[in-house]
């Protein structure tokens, strides 16, 4: 019996701390300037693939059959650059919390997806090539503002220059072990569409390089984020309960439909007791912040 080649790999998922978009017409000129968080939730992929003359995948997530046209996109151009005629098989995707929800869940699909098929085919590319192809197609296809990079890193990264990976000028920092995401949003089935046309971000213009700790970060945010809750009374009713409890900020998706709360762990019930009166349970995920970034697994 001839078993298909198998890659497996995780990637996390991201959420904003603070950040602006930047684009030009060259996506690997374009990116995110700011910091962002990666979450210990993410997706996971099995690649059960196998040569074909043909190009015939199918991605899957429990009964759903998604359709990802950015996902193909960037897998022919994985094949057609190593020379491989077509593919057939199975992508297979588990997802840790809701794929829809605005946390740039479709680049942690793509970097995903392409270091399985790496690890399947024992394809040539690099890391950093397969970072900069999914950071090509998150931008192309507006299912990402360019979080590829930061994933690939894991833990919280601030990007002094856009997030082009391999490029990007960043700083690493280090966060405390006992901290929690409390992240709340309403399941939609569908990943979500990336861009800025009807909101204007406020300016983190002010010199990213005084930003040296983990202290200086939160309080960056917590002013940045402000801006959000600030769009809705119903989003300031909630933000206005949050801080009455012993948590450390709090802060939204890239769109604003994601609401997140960083407390520590002693203070987690507290937290979800309170969402709980504006939320059922099931939009309701904790997490704890991912060190590691994207992984393959044997």
């Amino acid at each position: 019996m001839n078993l298909l080649p198998i890659g497996r790999s995780f990637s996390p998922f991201t959420l904003p701390l603070f950040f602006n978009f930047t684009r030009s017409n060259d996506p690997l000129e374009s990116g995110i300037i700011g910091a962002l968080a990666n979450t210990l939730i993410g997706v996971s992929c099995i690649a059960e693939v196998d040569y074909d003359r043909d190009f015939k995948l199918d991605f899957i997530y429990g009964s759903l059959q998604l359709h990802m046209p950015w996902l193909e996109e960037a897998i022919k151009f994985t094949l057609k650059h190593e020379g491989i005629e077509g593919l057939k098989g199975v992508f297979d995707y588990n997802f840790e919390a809701n794929f829809g929800l605005d946390f740039s869940s479709a680049s942690a699909v793509l970097i995903a997806s392409l270091s399985a098929l790496k690890k399947a085919l024992n394809l040539k590319f690099n890391p950093i090539d397969l970072g900069l192809l999914s950071h090509s197609m998150e931008l192309y296809f507006e299912v990402g503002f360019g979080c590829t990079y930061s994933q690939l890193l894991g833990g919280i990264v601030l990007f002094l220059t856009p997030s082009v990976p391999g490029k990007a000028k960043y700083v690493k920092f280090s966060f405390p072990d006992d901290l929690r995401i409390v992240i709340v949003g309403a399941p939609t089935n569908r990943f979500q569409k990336y861009t800025l046309s009807n909101i204007s971000l406020p300016s983190i213009s002010n010199d990213l390089t005084s930003i040296k700790n983990f202290n200086d970060l939160i309080s960056t945010s917590l002013k940045f984020q402000s801006f959000f809750a600030s769009l809705s009374p119903r989003l300031k009713g909630i933000v206005n309960e949050l801080q009455k409890l012993n948590i450390l900020s709090y802060g939204f998706g890239f769109l604003g439909d994601t609401i997140y709360t960083l407390v520590y762990r002693d203070y987690l019930i507290d937290v979800i007791s309170l969402l709980l009166d504006f939320f059922p349970a099931e939009y309701i995920t904790v997490s704890e912040f991912d060190p590691v970034g994207v992984r393959v697994y044997l």
